[in-house]
């Protein structure tokens, strides 16, 4: 590792693999060697670093003061190089940092005059790729993509290389509101267009435009297209209902592999074949129904002390997650409103449905049970029509639900069935069909769906590798065959069992869904 001045410079076996020039030169901090790829060392690592020359620069007073955010102090020290009677080169470089700490001060339009008395490369180039920064935040996203691709096209390999990190940046920017609120659908996709014209070839933009690909569900291309990255491509299987194909693609990398097998209901492989991530799955034994083994494993394992019904020590211990025990119990007012909110589930088992509609309804980790709930409350109303267009979930959300999938595979086709529809069990069971949705949910769908076809029993659902749930979910899955089956006192007698079960028994949190649902057939099946 080699510090000249303003570039930092990474060198592997006298290879330059790569450099960063600054705006300033590096002065003081460390260093940090991060692998993202598993199964890496490294030794002999040594770092050098130019000592200070002689006669400092005519900018280092400014330097420092723009580097400690002393701006104000910058801007008069900058202003002086600039026009003072030094080289051109000089002084064009203090007119670039005049105008970048004032930049920095949220003085724009001071900081764009300043800038518009740069004519020298590459300071010009740099005072304009800031600029850009500025007409993104602002929309103007015309100005941007000119500036953008005149500045690729300079000529000057640098200036280029900061043009693509630039729309990398906004890529990143843009994805997140597209995934929790579905906005900006279109201006994340006038971005990526941009790069298939001006700069497609290159290798920097892949890793932000994978993940712009799954912000805009087109997970299928960012599998065929960048298998390589592996956290874009696994993210993107994992939204294809794909997690076998992720512990089959990248079983070298210890984390995905192992999280692969315990979103399959594997977790008990993970101890055998990726012991170095045991410690990071000690909830394992808890899904296996243990969760005084995964306690023994973190005494302070929050799940684990729910799961053992142990609620008023979470609460007591005030740890994070605590505001789950709280909800559950009944004493949300214990926690502060901004918090609750947060909370989709909390919403729901309050019957606000409108604001869990208008505040998840289009995030893609929460909008299925919002979905499932209007449905519900929509059918229970008796307007099937309107809760079918609820209730069909789009396949590009079907495969991130959190805890909806009783829900989904067990409860919709029954209200499917109950609005006339007698082939909805029937065309659930064939989507397991395919061998891959074995695996989805941790298995628990496969076991609800094979045991509501009557193609696994009792003994065997209660068997399931992740039974931790696995006896209460018999209970609601056992009172939904008995109501098909015509044995209305039988599913009475099973609702009655699920509902008096403690919550924890259920869950680690809420489902205001399913808890609604038994209540609603309770009091259908005491009609006479």
């Amino acid at each position: 590792i080699e510090f000249a001045g303003r570039r930092l410079s990474l060198l592997v076996d006298g290879h330059v693999l790569c450099d960063y020039d600054g705006i300033h030169p590096f002065t003081s901090g460390f260093v940090s060697l991060y692998f993202f790829y598993p199964l890496k060392a490294v030794d002999d690592v040594r770092v050098y670093e130019r000592g200070l020359p002689q006669k400092l620069p005519a900018t280092a007073i400014g330097d420092y003061c723009a580097q400690t955010r002393q701006y104000d102090q910058a801007v008069q020290q900058y202003r002086r190089v600039a026009e003072g009677s030094g080289p051109w080169s000089m002084r064009q470089e203090a007119a670039y940092k005049q105008g970048l700490s004032l930049y920095q001060a949220s003085q724009i339009d001071a900081a764009t005059r300043v800038w518009s008395t740069v004519t020298l490369q590459p300071w010009k180039g740099l005072s304009e790729c800031t600029l850009l920064d500025q007409w993104f935040a602002e929309g103007r996203d015309a100005d941007v993509f000119a500036g953008l691709a005149r500045l690729y096209h300079s000529g000057d390999r640098d200036l280029s290389a900061r043009v693509v990190t630039s729309w990398s940046r906004y890529l990143m920017q843009l994805s997140p509101p597209l995934v929790y609120k579905a906005d900006g659908q279109d201006r994340l996709e006038s971005y990526l267009d941009l790069r298939e014209t001006l700069f497609v070839s290159e290798p920097m933009a892949e890793n932000s435009l994978a993940h712009a690909l799954n912000a805009l569900q087109r997970y299928q291309e960012t599998v065929d297209r960048y298998p390589h990255l592996v956290l874009a491509c696994s993210e993107a299987l994992a939204f294809l209902g794909r997690t076998e194909d992720i512990l089959t693609w990248y079983a070298n990398d210890p984390r995905l592999a192992a999280n692969a097998l315990a979103d399959m209901g594997r977790s008990a492989d993970i101890d055998r074949l990726y012991p170095s991530e045991a410690r990071q799955h000690d909830e394992g034994p808890m899904w296996r129904g243990h969760p005084d083994e995964t306690l023994a494993r973190n005494p302070h394992h929050v799940q684990a002390l729910i799961a053992l019904g142990r609620i008023d020590q979470v609460i007591a211990e005030n740890r994070s997650g605590s505001e789950y025990a709280l909800i559950a119990t009944g004493r949300g007012d214990e926690v502060p409103e901004n918090i609750l909110v947060d909370h989709d589930d909390y919403l729901l088992s309050r019957g606000r449905l409108q604001d869990a509609l208008d505040r998840f309804g289009t995030n893609r980790y929460h909008g299925t049970q919002v979905r499932l709930a209007m449905g519900l409350d929509r059918f229970i109303a008796g307007d099937h029509a309107a809760a079918q267009r609820w209730l069909t979930i789009p396949p590009w959300l079907e495969f991130y639900q959190g805890g909806s999938y009783l829900a989904h595979y067990a409860m919709v086709p029954f209200l499917q069935e109950l609005a006339g529809d007698c082939q909805a069990m029937t065309a659930m069971r064939a989507l397991f069909d395919d061998h891959r949705r074995r695996w989805i949910y941790q298995q628990h769908p496969w076991h609800a769906i094979m045991f509501l076809s009557g193609e696994i029993d009792e003994a065997r659902f209660l068997a399931q590798p992740h039974c931790l749930f696995a006896p209460a979910d018999l209970l609601f899955c056992r009172a939904i065959a008995n109501e098909r089956a015509g044995h209305p006192g039988a599913a009475a007698a099973d609702y009655r069992a699920y509902a008096g079960l403690p919550w924890w028994k259920h869950c680690l949190g809420l489902q205001p869904t399913l808890d609604r649902f038994v209540a609603w057939r309770l009091e259908q099946l005491a009609k006479p």
